[in-house]
């Protein structure tokens, strides 16, 4: 009896929390801020990375012991059953390929990123009128901080102190993923860039290619991902602006948009749409997943398509 009793205490004094509106997280502007820096601290240390001579060297290393390989087989083809001039000028042509890829890895990484930004930019500009990268996280932090309910207590019905509390988390939810989304595209495009410049000698060997194709798919993924993940922020504010009848993507000062639990009815809406959200975020990476996964094979085609170029020019 002593349980039930405190029990129905302790849940009594947490719908008294849990009905009153919610409370205010804080300033929003530390969020952004705080993400501002962490921007601004990944592209200075990327290019310190890159640009470091100790690790350089490791990579230079793979490069200059896969080229050596390569060339010795060549003369000892040449030895044993003679080659043709196409066959040495492909693997040439290789060499200097792979080479040419390490010392542009920087640019050439960066400028897919830019195009990934700028498609996704593009979507949200072209629906919602602007680009900042935080707009819409900040949006739905504004709806979740102007939501507001009518007092209740325990006495007035598990079901609505249920219905409060689901309300509540489902926001919050929501709100975490949302920054989650905007960040995690960011975060993976930052590991691979770190970490690919090393992957890039092994499309020299067959047998090895799989390592620079696992890396690529990793790496396109997270473009992918960036663009897939502000598509889903977008519907999710076009389906909140719509829900509560905004005439834009803003919400005025002291707004309230207040629920009668007496009638959940009204809220059920409002559930449905913050959880299809949830679960669009939370999808966004097997999306992308899947759409990267075609990527696969690129060093093979790179050698292919060096040796095509090498016959060409045997021809000649």
């Amino acid at each position: 009896m002593f349980k039930i009793t405190l029990f129905l205490c302790l849940l009594s004094g947490f719908a008294g929390r849990a009905l009153a509106a919610p409370a205010d997280p804080g300033n929003f502007s530390s969020v952004t801020q705080t993400f501002g820096v962490i921007i601004t601290e990944i592209e200075r240390l990327i290019p310190r990375i890159l640009n470091d001579p100790e690790l350089s060297d490791v990579g230079l290393m793979f490069w200059q012991t896969f080229a050596v390989i390569l060339l010795v087989n060549l003369v000892v083809k040449f030895k044993f059953r003679g080659i043709t001039l196409e066959e040495a000028f492909g693997v040439i042509l290789l060499i200097g390929l792979v080479r040419a890829g390490m010392m542009y890895f920087g640019d050439i990484t960066s400028a897919f990123w830019g195009w990934s930004e700028g498609v996704a930019q593009g979507i949200q500009r072209i629906a919602l009128g602007n680009t900042d990268l935080m707009f819409i996280p900040r949006f739905t932090y504004d709806i979740y901080k102007s939501l507001s309910f009518s007092d209740y207590s325990i006495l007035d019905g598990l079901n609505v102190v249920i219905a409060l509390v689901v309300m509540n988390v489902v926001g919050v939810v929501l709100g975490i993923l949302s920054i989650l989304a905007v960040a995690w595209g960011l975060w993976g495009y930052a590991i691979a860039k770190m970490v690919g410049w090393m992957f890039v000698p092994f499309i020299m060997f067959e047998r090895l290619a799989w390592i620079f194709d696992g890396w690529l798919r990793f790496f396109f993924g997270f473009l992918i991902y960036g663009i897939m993940a502000r598509a889903n922020l977008v519907l999710i504010a076009i389906a909140l602006r719509a829900y509560f009848g905004l005439g834009s993507y803003s919400v005025p000062a002291n707004s309230a948009f207040l629920f009668d639990l007496n009638h959940p009815a009204e809220a059920f809406g409002l559930l449905a749409f913050l959880t299809i959200g949830i679960f669009a975020l939370i999808s966004t990476g097997q999306f992308a997943s899947a759409v990267a996964g075609g990527v696969g094979g690129f060093s093979g085609g790179v050698r292919s398509m060096v040796l095509g170029l090498a016959m060409g020019r045997g021809r000649q």
